[in-house]
């Protein structure tokens, strides 16, 4: 790996923990009283013996849940927007969430929203393309919903 690839997978990497920092300490301000939990990069089990790995998930008392997921690109080809589009299509199932950061995966969600973050800069046209994409092969059950976020060294 060149020096290039591992600064880009560092800056990444950077970005994806400042965006779930930034969501996590939205819901501690504003949803604190409603919030069961907020998972950092949780594991679901599932029952093949794998796991999923989004980005974060958020547990509420009601029931309700939310699974994130950060890319800062979609890639530029119908190729990489159909690995995303599967990779999110596997959050379309029951899951168990936490209770608690550490404890187990035991409450099976009533209902969660499958939420991606893109970055405005690298993704907002492959953002368009992936939410044709979801509406065209009308499958999924939850709710996806696409941020375009910007950092603050970017132009908004």
């Amino acid at each position: 790996m060149t020096e290039d690839e591992l600064k880009n997978q560092f800056s990444n990497y950077e970005r994806t923990v400042w965006i779930v920092n930034s969501i996590h300490g939205h819901f501690l301000k504003y949803y604190r009283k409603l919030l069961d939990c907020f998972d950092r990069f949780p594991r679901f089990p599932q029952a093949n013996g794998e796991f999923l790995t989004p980005d974060f998930a958020v547990s509420f008392q009601s029931g309700f849940d939310i699974i994130g997921e950060v890319k800062r690109a979609l890639g530029s080809n119908d190729v990489f927007l159909n690995q995303t589009y599967e990779q999110i299509s596997k959050y379309d199932q029951p899951l168990k969430f936490r209770r608690v950061p550490d404890g187990p995966h035991e409450r099976t969600s009533k209902a969660h929203d499958i939420v991606l973050f893109t970055n405005i800069e690298y993704a907002a046209k492959e953002a368009k393309k992936l939410r044709e994409l979801i509406r065209s092969k009308k499958n999924l059950k939850q709710p996806v919903v696409i941020f375009s976020v910007a950092f603050d060294s970017q132009q908004t």
